[in-house]
C-alpha cells in the first residue's frame, strides 16, 4: 500500500511541476523586490498608430504586482522592455516605452500594482518582460558610506499563458 501512495504522489508532484515552473517563470526577485506579472492584454491595431509606422501592431498592457520582500524600505527607479517573438517565430524586437517608474519608500511586506503599455508591430507569439533597476540603490534617503552595492541583474518574466485571447480593436 504504500508503494502506491509513493507513486501517485510523485505523479501528482509531475503532473504539477509544469504549472509551477510557469508560475516561477512570471515572478522572481530584482534586489529586495519581488515582481509578479499578474495579467497581460494584447489589443490588436491597423492603421498609422503602429509601432514601426502603418500596418497591423499590438498594445500590450501588462499588470505587475511589486512587494517589499526585504528587511528595510525600498526606493527604487524601474524600466520594463518586451522581448517579443513574432508569428513567424524568427524575427526579434523590443518594445517599450522608454519610460521609468518609482518605487518610493515601500515598506517591507508591502505591494503596489502598476500597469506598463507596449506598443508592438505585428502579432506576438510570445512575449517576454525585462525588468531592470534604473537606480543605483535600492535604499532610501542618504546612502550609507562605503561601497554601494551594484543595481540587481535584469529580470526576466515570462508572459506564456498570461493573455489567454488577445482583444481585437
Amino acid at each position: 500500500m504504500r508503494f502506491k501512495t509513493t507513486v501517485a504522489l510523485a505523479c501528482g508532484l509531475l503532473l504539477a511541476l509544469p504549472v509551477a515552473e510557469a508560475q516561477r517563470r512570471r515572478s522572481g526577485r530584482l534586489g529586495s523586490l519581488q515582481v509578479t506579472a499578474t495579467a497581460m492584454e494584447i489589443l490588436r491595431t491597423s492603421g498609422e498608430n503602429v509601432a514601426g509606422g502603418a500596418g497591423r501592431g499590438s498594445v500590450i498592457t501588462i499588470r505587475l504586482r511589486i512587494r517589499n520582500a526585504g528587511r528595510a524600505t525600498v526606493c527604487a527607479e524601474l524600466a520594463g522592455q518586451l522581448k517579443v517573438l513574432d508569428e513567424d517565430r524568427q524575427t526579434r524586437q523590443y518594445a517599450g516605452t522608454g519610460e521609468t517608474w518609482w518605487i518610493e519608500n515601500l515598506a517591507p511586506r508591502e505591494e503596489v500594482e502598476r500597469e506598463q503599455v507596449f506598443a508592438a508591430a505585428g502579432t506576438p507569439a510570445a512575449i517576454e518582460l525585462l525588468v531592470q533597476q534604473t537606480s543605483q540603490t535600492q535604499a532610501c534617503g542618504e546612502t550609507p558610506a562605503g561601497q554601494p552595492r551594484p543595481a540587481p541583474r535584469p529580470l526576466r518574466l515570462s508572459l506564456e499563458g498570461l493573455a489567454e485571447k488577445p482583444a481585437k480593436k
